[in-house]
């Protein structure tokens, strides 16, 4: 029995267990043994990275999608008259800023209804606005105006927004400074180009 007991500790030494345990049984995957039911870790990982690949993918189109769909939706171009009346058919029913000069003896403001109409020039070409609200004070003719809306078939431009150009050269009035009110009453009023 020494034997025995000698051919065991040789195994021990070279066996990853220690003497005395039960040695856990083998499972040959090939005798439908529990090894084949577990997938192999590699495979596991590999399903799992495909799976979030997939996810950012389609995540990703998502939001391309609602990025190039939302500005092209809400994009408005800027142009002039002569720019507006040069793309034709294109231009109606587009949403734009149209810029230019308020011509002279084209304001027709009727504060009962809020409706104003006048003309928006540039060096080339001219165009009929119509606007549903109330002027900023520094509007008058021979200004620069921005305007947002829509051209229509007609050829008029109706907008809702009026912006006036003016300039950013403001001063403030010091300590002790007198503001000169006939100076800034002339700026008010046209000129006399």
């Amino acid at each position: 029995m020494s034997d025995e007991n000698d051919e065991i500790d040789e195994h021990a030494e070279t066996l990853p267990w220690q003497p005395g345990m039960v040695q856990p049984p083998l499972l040959d995957p090939d005798k439908g043994g529990a090894a084949d039911l577990a997938p192999e870790p590699a495979a596991k990982a590999r399903g799992g990275r495909i799976w979030i690949a997939a996810l950012l993918l389609i995540a990703a189109g998502g939001l391309l999608w609602l990025v190039v769909g939302g500005v092209e939706q809400n994009l408005v171009y800027y142009l002039t008259p002569s720019e507006l009346i040069a793309k034709g058919e294109e231009g109606i029913g587009a949403n734009v800023r149209l810029g230019g000069m308020v011509q002279k003896g084209t304001i027709n403001w009727q504060p009962e209804s809020t409706t104003l109409s006048f003309t928006v020039g540039d060096r080339d070409a001219t165009i009929a606005v119509k606007a549903n609200a109330i002027p900023p004070e520094m509007f008058r003719e021979g200004i620069g105006v921005i305007v947002e809306g829509r051209l229509q078939a007609d050829g008029t431009f109706t907008t809702n927004r009026l912006m006036v150009r003016h300039s950013n050269e403001y001063k403030a009035p010091g300590d002790g400074e007198t503001v000169d009110l006939d100076y800034m009453s002339q700026t008010l009023e046209d000129d006399p180009s």
